[in-house]
């Protein structure tokens, strides 16, 4: 048996040197589907499919607090402080909160900008995290906040060089001194999880205090671990029964609030799980429309070679003899294509890489064993695909009757035709199906760009600054700072207006609290619910954010009283619907003064391009000096020829202050569609190696029927037929096939148009526009792939062709 398989390989091996034309086609074609399959499925395994870095990870869950007005997952740490005491659902909870671009500070080398994550002492035990080196830190040594932190390893690497001696190294951040005990092993995770540069010790509430005040900012996100043998739906039950108890009790602040559980794989990976799958299915489609053109070539080679396979039949093969050499070749073929195809895969991986697209763990994705295995399987599967054809085409074929017919037994008949046909209008299916999906997709990015975030996002830089405590310990120190570098900014040739901000947009670190109009006494746990927000100096100037109505806070405000307040529109027509909220009180707690309204702003959409503005309330800096702000200058020319200035004068400010992200801000909104950019782009690219197939199976299978039908296009034009008339026979040909195919890939199309609505802006998934013009793209593909056999047939010599004959 052996013997006999090696014995086929050699003479496929010499069929296909025999003809290296048409395996150098067969083998692109198949490097190029296979690659993209291979290069595909290695980045939906490190996205979707690679379990993170936890002991048992379909056990974590990620809790959250959701209400009927906004839809954020950040929970009270009263509430915190209930589930963990009194849940009977999960082993423990862990809560940690993220901090980006605080300043890290060190004997080593110049301030750096870095994440931070502070984090409850029992966070990695939760996950079942072990530190690579030394240990984690324990809680009773930081009950005032973090003494001792853990460090990650790209930061052990980037800062430290591995240098084993980082245990015990004193380091200073956001101003707080702490000592590095433990570093983490290698992971690609983001902040959503709880992973950044750095974690030390979760400050440690006063739950008694918090509770006398009803204190209902939500700013924590937890972390569970299920109980043995309990499912994730027994403890959605248990603690939705729990929330319900909560909400009647006085001292608790859950009342408006649902409880919300998602596995840790939904929360890495959940906002791009359905542009990766539809990104997975789209490349599988091109591997079925390679193995459908490969299959027509190999159909027309077979009609080619069936004398040939006669002869060999006459001297004693076997038709499983033969079945057996046209597997091997196919084989072979395949075999020749994932070598390639690996290759570009690697290649593919590389450019992805550059492309850095905000898609989690996509550095992760590389040619592992697994992608490797799974692509020799579609290269077999492939091989088999694509051989189906001729081999039915061989069973049905009577070979002694295509000796005895010599040349003009190699028609292969009508069977043979129809089955090139059924082949091409695939592929034309698929293409449709490929095209709308990309035209659709096309349709809701330009959509989403046209979209008004509600500021104006050129000529303008943005940058992140976290002061450090040790310089800066007072609200005094810190709002000298910010106040003093408002002013060095705006005065800075071509800069004409600097602000900044706490919570900025598109972060999804947003601070809930509840507002409600002076003199309305809304019931406990039914206040309205709208965004925190902290300014200070001309932020709204220097994004863009328009005044609607009353004034911007003067500098006495905004620097020395808190007692005035700027709404956005929704505000103001949630909490004021007659349109008076300018002048009006607004409260944000039962005791004390109201805040005075005195300007009304448009609407920012805080969250995506693709969510509507909610509710959102600025306080001036005064209310809370903090010492991390998010700073914007508006500048009058090109934002990114003023980088150096901007960085020159906070350097003047304070040369020791690490300042980070800093960038023009049409870069920083273009990044929040990234995710969708690069899934058109892929689509994109998909859908047009899909076209290029497409009409080179409409132009070989026209090629190889006018060679076929030479006699009959010859007696036509002997009998008096216009060489137009012949032509039109051809391109009518050539259409009924795309139609057909077209046709089955609408209807596909409709169905693939509903399963990527979630991916959709502003465009029906049975977009009108879409659905027409990419069936009139691959009708005049088609006549263009139809037009030089068209002309060929109409130029036949009859004379020569029926004295041939």
């Amino acid at each position: 048996m052996a013997s006999d398989t090696l014995l086929d390989l050699r003479h496929a091996w010499r069929a296909l040197l025999a003809r290296p034309g048409f395996s150098l086609v067969v083998i692109l074609t198949l490097a190029l589907a296979i690659g993209a399959n291979a290069a595909m499925f290695s980045v939906l395994q490190a996205v979707l499919f690679n379990p993170p870095p936890f002991r048992d990870p379909d056990r974590l869950l990620v809790l959250g607090e959701r209400s009927a007005s906004i839809d954020t997952e950040f929970v009270s740490p009263i509430t915190y402080d209930d589930w963990k005491r009194r849940n009977d659902a999960f082993e423990d909870l862990a809560a940690f909160r993220y901090w980006e671009t605080v300043n890290l500070e060190d004997a080593t080398g110049e301030p750096e900008s870095i994440n931070l994550v502070t984090a409850s002492a029992n966070f990695f035990p939760v996950l079942g995290v072990s530190p690579q080196l030394g240990r984690t830190y324990v809680e009773e040594q930081n009950k005032n906040g973090g003494s001792e932190a853990v460090i990650s390893d790209q930061l052990w690497a980037r800062r430290y060089h591995r240098d084993p001696a980082v245990l015990g190294k004193a380091i200073r951040i956001r101003g707080a001194m702490a000592t590095i005990v433990g570093v983490l092993p290698p992971s690609s995770l983001n902040l959503s999880l709880g992973w950044g540069d750095a974690w030390t010790c979760l400050y440690r509430y006063n739950i008694q205090e918090q509770r006398a005040t009803s204190y209902r900012s939500r700013y924590l996100s937890i972390v569970a671990r299920l109980k043995p043998g309990l499912s994730i739906d027994q403890a959605r039950v248990r603690m939705e029964t729990l929330q319900r108890q909560l909400a009647r009790e006085a001292t608790s602040v859950a009342a408006g609030f649902d409880v919300t559980l998602k596995p840790v794989m939904d929360a890495l990976s959940g906002g791009v799980r359905l542009s990766m799958l539809v990104l997975g299915a789209a490349v599988g489609l091109v591997l079925l429309i390679a193995c459908a053109n490969i299959a027509n070539l190999m159909l027309v080679r077979a009609s080619a070679r069936r004398r040939d396979m006669a002869v060999r039949q006459a001297l004693g093969a076997g038709s499983r003899q033969l079945m057996r050499l046209l597997l091997a070749e196919s084989l072979l073929l395949a075999v020749l294509g994932a070598i390639a195809g690996v290759g570009l895969a690697r290649v593919a991986l590389v450019g992805l890489r550059q492309l850095q697209p905000a898609i989690p763990r996509i550095a992760d994705a590389s040619l592992t064993a697994g992608v490797l295995a799974f692509t020799a399987a579609i290269a077999i599967g492939a091989a088999l695909l694509f051989s189906l054809a001729p081999l039915l085409d061989l069973r049905r074929t009577d070979l002694r009757g295509a000796l005895n017919a010599g040349a003009r037994g190699a028609s292969g008949g009508r069977a043979a035709e129809r089955a090139r046909s059924v082949l091409v209008a695939a592929q034309m299916a698929f293409a449709c199906v490929l095209l709308i999906c990309g035209g659709l997709l096309l349709r809701s990015l330009g959509n989403l760009i046209r979209v008004d975030p509600g500021f104006r996002a050129e000529q303008a830089l943005m940058f992140d600054v976290s002061l450090p405590a040790s310089r800066y310990p007072t609200a005094a120190a810190q709002t000298g700072f910010y106040r003093t570098l408002g002013q060095e900014l705006a005065e800075t040739p071509g800069i004409t207006s600097a602000g900044g901000l706490l919570y900025f947009p598109y972060r999804p670190k947003l601070w809930l609290t509840h507002a409600w109009a002076d003199g309305t006494s809304p019931a406990d746990g039914e206040e309205p619910i709208v965004f925190w927000n902290l300014v200070a100096g001309d932020y709204f100037r220097a994004i863009g954010i328009p005044l609607k109505a009353g004034r911007f806070p003067d500098a006495r405000e905004m620097w020395d009283d808190s007692r005035v307040v700027v709404v956005n529109e929704a505000l103001a027509k949630a909490l004021f619907p007659g349109g008076d909220a300018l002048g009006r009180g607004l409260r944000t707690d039962r005791k004390g003064p109201a805040h005075e309204i005195v300007g009304i702003v448009g609407d920012v959409r805080q969250q995506r391009l693709d969510q509507p503005p909610k509710p959102e309330l600025y306080t001036t800096f005064s209310a809370m000096p903090i010492s991390f702000m998010t700073i914007v200058v508006r500048t009058k020319g090109d934002a990114a020829s003023m980088v150096d200035a901007v960085r020159g004068t906070v350097r003047r400010r304070d040369a020791g202050l690490a300042i980070a992200n800093l960038m023009p801000l049409t870069t920083y909104v273009d990044a929040h569609t990234a995710d969708r950019r690069f899934a058109l782009m892929l689509l994109a690219m998909f859908g047009a190696l899909a076209l290029v197939l497409g009409a080179t199976g409409v132009y070989g299978v026209l090629s190889y029927s006018v060679a076929q039908r030479q006699r009959e296009i010859a007696i036509r034009l002997a009998l008096g037929a216009e060489p137009a008339g012949v032509r039109s026979m051809v391109v009518r040909h050539a259409l009924g096939v795309v139609l057909a195919g077209a046709a089955t890939g609408l209807a596909a199309a409709a169905g693939a148009g509903r399963l990527l609505s979630g991916l959709l802006y502003g465009v029906n998934g049975v977009d009108p526009v879409t659905f027409a013009v990419v069936p009139a793209t691959l009708v005049l593909v088609a006549l263009a792939a139809s037009w030089i056999p068209a002309r060929r047939a109409s130029t036949i010599d009859a004379t020569a062709s029926l004295r041939g004959e």
